[in-house]
């Protein structure tokens, strides 16, 4: 039996594969992880079970230990991507396309297809980005998709996912269309595909992350990540904040009122989740201030996570490299 590697890395001269199947059990569980709370744990399971189908190739087996031996390779000159999306639109209604089936195929496949570059679904002239992928013919596809069966997965399995795929997403379109309906009528459609290209993109993020984690994970030789409890790590980095802050004397005017204002947010964290603004000058401390309330808070609400979003590309670094600094845990940034 051949095994086809997805990725291979070398330690002390010792060779460690993680095959095909490996991996996109790994990046299905990791998706599907990631969107479980909002109801599309099965759309995203499918969706990294399948991404990597491709390589269940001679051709990128080949490819791949020639890389890992040190060798030059083009990086991508063995196609890998367009199996999967050529194996889920095979499941489309060509013949009259219509239904939710066929929609849920399309954004799985652009999942699938899009996870190493975004790609037009339909381009400025017209032209059809799924054809060029289901058209190709010297990617191996049968073959691919005989090993695929051996090693990884069946055509029954597949099968049960996307049914419960449409299970899922059946109600999000149904919101979908209930917003879009909400406006006039010359703009239905428009708002329409606009709401699912989200979606699109939502379920493509989460097979972009759960890929590089789970390949990042095994070429670091790391453990796979297990389930943290929230509330002792937001405990945790209040704890580190609160200590350093603790150092800060408020000997002047300005640290004062900084330190009256933190002091505030704080005490705002108690109130119920929604929307609030926290305008104050440059100097006023915002990047503390606000990283002590959403910890606050995060605990208060049991938060699964804290997201900062930044206006500049400039300050990132320097936001990012306080946030470190004061909660004292490199993981979880």
């Amino acid at each position: 039996m051949i095994i086809f590697p997805a990725h291979i890395r070398k330690d002390d001269n010792v060779e460690y594969i993680q095959t095909v199947s490996e991996h996109c059990r790994g990046v299905a569980k990791g998706a599907a992880l990631l969107l479980k709370d909002i109801g599309l744990e099965k759309t995203a399971y499918l969706a990294g079970l399948v991404h990597d189908l491709g390589k269940s190739t001679v051709a990128f087996k080949q490819y791949i230990e020639k890389a890992a031996a040190g060798e030059k390779v083009q990086r991508g000159s063995v196609n890998h991507t367009f199996a999967g999306v050529r194996f889920l639109l095979e499941k489309h209604n060509s013949e009259c396309p219509s239904g939710i089936r066929d929609i849920v195929l399309e954004i799985l496949a652009y999942a699938v297809g899009a996870h190493h570059g975004l790609f037009d679904c339909v381009d400025d002239n017209s032209n059809n980005g799924f054809t060029k992928r289901v058209q190709k013919d010297d990617i191996d596809y049968d073959k691919a998709l005989t090993e695929f069966f051996n090693s990884c997965s069946n055509e029954q399995e597949i099968n049960d996912l996307l049914e419960q795929a449409e299970n899922e997403l059946l109600p999000v379109f149904n919101t979908i269309e209930s917003l879009a309906e909400n406006n006039a009528n010359d703009i239905y459609n428009t708002q329409l595909t606009f709401y699912t290209g989200f979606l699109t993109r939502l379920i493509l993020s989460a097979i972009i992350e759960a890929d590089r984690s789970d390949t990042a994970r095994f070429m670091n030789g790391t453990p796979e990540i297990t389930a943290r409890n929230m509330q002792e790590v937001w405990k945790s980095c209040i704890k580190n904040v609160e200590e350093k802050l603790g150092n800060l004397k408020p000997d002047t005017p300005i640290n004062k009122t900084r330190s009256q204002i933190s002091d505030l947010c704080v005490e705002a964290a108690n109130l119920e989740s929604g929307i609030y603004r926290l305008n104050l000058p440059t100097g006023a401390g915002k990047t503390l201030t606000s990283l002590r309330y959403a910890l606050h808070h995060a605990l208060k609400h049991n938060k699964k996570r804290i997201i900062f979003t930044m206006p500049l590309l400039s300050i990132i670094e320097q936001n990012a490299g306080i946030i470190h600094k004061y909660i004292n845990n490199e993981d979880i940034v």
